[in-house]
This record gives structure tokens, C-alpha cells and sequence, in this order.
């Protein structure tokens, strides 16, 4: 019988404890959920309601600050990439409908293309 206030006492501080523990899980619980909510920064779209990629739309912006329509490889120069890789930009560019082939091998903006 002794041994029993020891016991009480022993079950008030874990109890303690385990109270303190379920404040920091909801306190986690909460910020993750506020973390989920927050508003994202949205990519550009396409005309279709698509996220444009990066590439394609760096790729949009140096035609479009050019004093004119450029080879595939003046285009890859000015970005920093292979020519293969700026040909895929490119390509999905005009898929997209926001470059135009102006001639052989040359490529534009189409004029009403939007700012990114």
C-alpha cells in the first residue's frame, strides 16, 4: 500500500505528458492542413486550359523579344540548350498556337501572343 501514492503521482505526470503530446499532434495536425490550403502560384496556361512548361514558354519569350523571326539554332543559342531540345520547344510552341513557321526554318511569335 506503500507504493501507491508513488503510483498516483507517477500516473498524474505521464498523464501530463500525454496531454502535452496530443496539444503538439493537432499542432502539427493544423499546420499541415494550413500548409495544403495555401494558395499555390499558378503556372500559364495554354489555350486549352494546359499548364505551359517552362521551356516552352522561355522558349515563346526570346521569339518574342526578337527583332524578328529566328533559325531553331539562333533560338537554342539564346537559351542555353541543344538545338534538338529547342526543336521539341518549338514544336509544341506551334502545336499550341503560340509560334508560327514564318518561312524554312524560321519561327515567330504569332502577334497576339500573351505576356508570361
Amino acid at each position: 500500500m506503500s507504493n501507491l501514492p508513488s503510483l498516483i503521482k507517477k500516473l498524474q505526470q505521464l498523464t501530463r505528458q500525454h496531454v502535452a503530446i496530443e496539444n503538439e499532434i493537432a499542432q502539427a495536425q493544423r499546420q499541415i492542413v494550413d500548409a495544403a490550403s495555401a494558395p499555390r502560384k499558378r503556372r500559364p496556361r495554354t489555350p486549352d486550359g494546359r499548364c505551359l512548361r517552362d521551356g516552352v514558354k522561355a522558349t515563346i519569350k526570346v521569339l518574342r523579344d526578337a527583332d524578328g523571326p529566328l533559325e531553331r539554332q539562333e533560338v537554342a543559342k539564346r537559351l542555353g540548350i541543344e538545338g534538338s531540345a529547342a526543336g521539341f520547344r518549338l514544336a509544341e510552341a506551334v502545336r499550341l498556337k503560340f509560334v508560327e513557321k514564318v518561312g524554312h526554318g524560321l519561327y515567330a511569335c504569332v502577334a497576339d501572343v500573351p505576356a508570361f
